[in-house]
């Protein structure tokens, strides 16, 4: 599964679900279990208000080397579309965008799925509460990507240095351990 995917899902989950450990059933928004996402399921009729979770643009994060085939640092735009219609819509709607952003405050790692996901922006729309008022929030996710699989060769533990022009695969053996973070001294 593709990390964009599982973060649309994990959110989805965090959103619709009821707060663990609450009797009786307690939901993080007022849109209560009506929460989608929008590639995988259409929201029944009349599910107001309800939320929308979607992905928009994934990019490598600004500073972050090209990996080698090791973790990349990436950011992706999370859409979080929330709506009410009826006496009070447009109420119903700032309420829904505070309760959202207070359930990803509360946990903004999805359960250490990502590094952090962060409020960016909410545009309202639509002025008439009879036909439906809209909220779009906008959020920030930092991930990284291809991370080693599980039961896969474990990240290195040990950082070595050498001296230039020391250096290379012909001077392997004038490397030296850097345990405390300072660089080797010349032998």
């Amino acid at each position: 599964m593709h990390p964009r995917t599982a973060i649309r899902h994990a959110l989805v989950a965090h959103l619709g679900q009821p707060v663990p450990g609450i009797t009786p059933p307690s939901y993080r928004t007022a849109a209560r279990d009506s929460v989608f996402s929008k590639r995988s399921a259409s929201p029944p009729a009349g599910a107001l208000p309800l939320l929308i979770v979607s992905t928009d643009e994934d990019k490598r994060e600004a500073g972050d080397p090209a990996s080698g085939g090791g973790p990349l640092r990436r950011q992706l735009t999370v859409m979080v579309e929330g709506s009410a219609a009826g006496e009070g819509a447009g109420n119903a709607v700032d309420a829904l965008s505070l309760e959202v952003e207070d359930a990803v405050f509360a946990d903004p790692t999805l359960g250490g799925l990502l590094e952090s996901l962060r409020w960016e922006k909410t545009l309202v729309e639509g002025v008439d509460e009879d036909t439906g008022v809209t909220a779009r929030m906008t959020f920030s996710a930092v991930y990284h990507s291809h991370l080693p699989p599980e039961g896969g060769p474990p990240l290195p533990t040990r950082i070595y240095g050498s001296w230039e022009p020391d250096t290379g695969p012909s001077h392997l053996p004038d490397y030296r351990e850097m345990s405390d973070g300072r660089p080797p001294e010349i032998v």
